[in-house]
């Protein structure tokens, strides 16, 4: 390959990525512009439920049989089948500000993870999960960007925002942000 031919695509990516950039903005611009709140996350949980309220809650749904202890330090699993019938854990738990649940934080890992079985990598799962979450949620489809922090897959819906990326070999870290509160949040790429 010739030395023009190659920084022609050096260039084409970088121009990718920084068009991949301009869009999050925008799209977060524009959704936080709208005024729609988007509370609801998952499971019956949402920004700014009162500490008590929220471990109330995970207590209910645990007795319901939908969640159980995580296999992460203070987290609660939630276990699901992709379209492969491969399970999935899906370990959450928020950060508590002023004693309401504010950003939380979450993994995708698969169910059957080992070092040794090369198909279910954290890299193919995070193939596959901005399809699932734009199931769950409906709205805008995830944005791919490229940047310093890696590969991350970012959502926008009125004032929540969902942010993807490769975590290790198992698992896909997810950042469930309301950005009423952390407006800068999507300047900070």
């Amino acid at each position: 390959m010739s030395v023009i031919n190659y920084l022609t695509i050096v260039v084409c990516v970088l121009l990718i990525g920084c068009q991949s950039d301009n869009d999050l903005v925008a799209l977060a611009k524009r959704e936080h512009a709208s005024g729609v709140i988007l509370d609801s996350l998952f499971l019956g949980l949402k920004f700014g439920m009162e500490k008590q309220e929220f471990f109330d809650h995970c207590r209910k749904i645990n007795r319901e049989g939908l969640v159980t202890h995580g296999n992460e330090n203070m987290s609660v699993m939630y276990l699901f089948e992709d379209m492969d019938d491969q399970k999935i854990a899906f370990n959450f738990y928020p950060e508590f500000k002023n004693n309401k649940t504010d950003k939380y934080k979450a993994t995708f890992s698969y169910y059957a993870w080992a070092p040794w079985n090369k198909e279910l990598q954290s890299d193919d799962l995070l193939k596959i999960l901005p399809d699932i979450l734009e199931e769950w949620y409906g709205g805008n489809a995830f944005i791919e960007v490229r940047g310093a922090k890696g590969l991350h897959y970012y959502k926008i819906d009125g004032n929540r925002q969902i942010d993807l990326s490769i975590r290790d070999d198992r698992s896909v870290v997810v950042y469930f942000t309301d950005l009423r509160k952390y407006e800068l949040a999507f300047e900070q790429l």
